[in-house]
């Protein structure tokens, strides 16, 4: 059995707290957790009137983060604008909306 080097589980704790930080210290992380927990859960988003629709929500939300609380985030936060702009399904909008999330 190989043995954990305590160097590398330090480093492993701290790449964890730094990304649950991230969670809570950015309001863009924190919007897109609001909408996939209300607007995009489960398949209510394809409920809310089609492909345009929904990525003119998740824009729109972006956006007022972005102005009302301006930050080193607000640059990611308008690439991923235009990742959402360029998708052609809901799928790609979501996982675009994911990898920001976890990243």
């Amino acid at each position: 059995m190989s043995r954990i080097d305590t160097d590398t589980l330090r480093r492993e704790q701290e790449a964890d707290q730094a990304l649950e930080n991230s969670f809570n210290n950015n309001p863009v992380k924190t919007e897109i957790q609001r909408l996939f927990q209300n607007e995009f859960s489960g398949t209510n988003y394809r409920k809310l009137g089609g492909l345009d629709a929904v990525k003119e929500l998740a824009i729109t939300r972006l956006k007022e983060v972005v102005s009302t609380k301006p930050g080193p985030w607000s640059s990611a936060a308008m690439n991923l604008t235009s990742k959402i702009k360029r998708s052609t399904t809901y799928e790609t909008m979501l996982m675009a909306m994911n990898d920001y999330l976890f990243s």
